[in-house]
């Protein structure tokens, strides 16, 4: 577990917030969960910004200094399918949480990058 306090803040409460089934809260609480699920996140990339790598260790996914991500070509597949899915998601209009036409267009587009650069 990392030392720094903002990364511990945002997995205590990203743990607590995993314990409440989403699809019972109303919409104030998920919007205000939203916002700090937002926050949080914002820290623990700036946590990310605050550490030096010295080496890219091509072996492990990781944040990269300068931006962006290095994705390990072990974990590509594993991204690969993930956007592939949630694409697929937009079609099934059962799913409470499916994405967007746009948000679809852009995993698609997203995973063509990744396609394309692998």
């Amino acid at each position: 577990m990392s030392a720094d306090t903002r990364v511990n803040t945002a997995r205590s409460y990203l743990t607590a917030a995993r314990k409440r089934p989403v699809g019972e809260l109303p919409p104030s609480v998920l919007v205000r969960e939203c916002a700090e699920l937002r926050r949080m996140l914002r820290q623990v990339l700036d946590v990310a910004d605050d550490l030096e790598v010295m080496y890219l260790d091509q072996d492990a996914t990781q944040l990269m200094l300068w931006g962006g991500v290095y994705l390990a070509p072990a974990d590509t597949g594993t991204v690969l399918r993930a956007l592939s899915d949630a694409a697929q998601c937009a079609e099934d209009e059962h799913l409470p949480s499916s994405p967007t036409d746009d948000q679809a267009a852009r995993y698609r587009e997203l995973h063509d990058r990744i396609r394309r650069s692998g």
